[in-house]
């Protein structure tokens, strides 16, 4: 979405005078308050949904994105938590195995229409990986961006982010391999780990 917020939002609030319970236009109204800066317009936004649709996945992630851009891990991570126990995972902060997340709808489907205003586990297991590597959680973290990599999600990034990890560990031969990863999905970042830590 680009363009003018701030008429963007008159027109959602004329949306949701006419519907109170259209649940695009609090995800998309909540999007453009965090486009100008306003996150906890935007968290009032998401919370407003989640009190008719308590188990909505991307009401929860929003927040999340909220709360870590205000730098409040701890709660972005809880936010995160929340949305992964929308999509079936029974214990979020279990990392003792691996769960497997299928992302379908209640009807089975993702169903086309319902595709934009939903997230997938993945999009979840890399933010919360970042939130979790922002409070030194770095095991917690490491797992999630694993997570990504076996969703083929964000490779680049992903193992750029387990170089760091790695890095932390003081494991740099590992970290170099990552970073090499990450290099070869086209992450610049990577490169400059290369660069600085891989002679």
């Amino acid at each position: 979405m680009t363009g003018d917020y701030k008429s963007a939002i008159k027109l959602f609030d004329k949306a949701i005078q006419k519907n109170p319970k259209l649940k695009e236009a609090y995800i998309q109204r909540g999007l453009c308050y965090e486009n100008i800066n306003q996150d906890d317009k935007a968290i009032n936004d998401y919370n407003t949904l989640l009190s008719f649709d308590p188990s909505n996945t991307t009401a929860f992630y929003y927040i999340g994105l909220c709360k870590y851009k205000q730098k409040n891990f701890e709660e972005s991570i809880q936010f995160f938590n929340k949305a992964l126990i929308t999509k079936g995972v029974s214990n979020p902060t279990d990392t003792s195995n691996v769960q497997i997340v299928i992302d379908f709808n209640k009807n089975g489907l993702l169903a086309v229409d319902q595709a934009a205003f939903d997230v997938a586990s993945y999009e979840i297991y890399y933010e919360r990986g970042l939130a979790y590597y922002s409070t030194k959680q770095i095991k917690r973290a490491f797992y999630d961006f694993e997570n990504c990599i076996r969703h083929k999600y964000m490779l680049g990034e992903s193992n750029y982010m387990i170089g760091l990890c790695w890095l932390t560990a003081n494991k740099k031969d590992k970290a170099c391999e990552a970073f090499k990863q990450g290099v070869f999905y086209g992450d610049s970042l990577s490169k400059t780990q290369i660069l600085e830590e891989c002679k």
